[in-house]
């Protein structure tokens, strides 16, 4: 009995720190809403992926070593003209200092990742959080486009207009 009580505090603290997050978040939400907006900043393991895209939907990726807490360029997939390229050229110190920038903003927000890559399904951005958990930013319900997004927004928790949270 005493163990199942310690394990239900440890989840009752962990749903708090969540909470916690995921208020900042809302707080701010204008904010993180117009900086990420047509960008992801993926981190698989060792890698850090960050993606533009442009009005047409063509995405530049960006990939990133990441060493301790150093991260280093090694290559890129252009489909796209950028701010970061100018005749053909990398501008690699605005691409470090905005990567470095994005990934800053999200330590300060408890966010892992996030993701602008299912905008064309209706889900603008997916924020994946340190402490586990999905926020969406859905703003037009109407604009689910495919039957799995429907049943994962109905699945989600809803948090207030535009807003949603999955624990999966």
């Amino acid at each position: 009995m005493k163990r199942i009580i310690q394990i239900a505090v440890l989840m009752t603290i962990f749903t708090a720190c969540q909470r916690n997050d995921v208020q900042e978040i809302l707080n701010k939400k204008k904010t993180i809403v117009d900086k990420t907006k047509n960008t992801s900043l993926l981190k698989r393991t060792t890698l850090l992926i960050f993606k533009t895209k442009n009005e047409s939907g063509e995405i530049n990726e960006y990939y990133y070593q990441v060493e301790g807490s150093n991260i280093s360029f090694f290559r890129d997939t252009l489909n796209y003209d950028s701010e970061f390229y100018n005749n053909q050229k990398l501008n690699q110190t605005l691409l470090d200092s905005r990567v470095k920038d994005y990934n800053n903003f999200l330590r300060d927000y408890h966010i892992e990742s996030y993701s602008s890559d299912f905008s064309n399904k209706g889900v603008e951005l997916k924020f994946y959080l340190t402490e586990g958990g999905v926020l969406l930013y859905v703003p037009e319900l109407n604009l689910l486009k495919d039957d799995i997004y429907k049943k994962y927004i109905e699945d989600s928790e809803f948090l207030e207009k535009d807003w949603y949270f999955s624990k999966n």
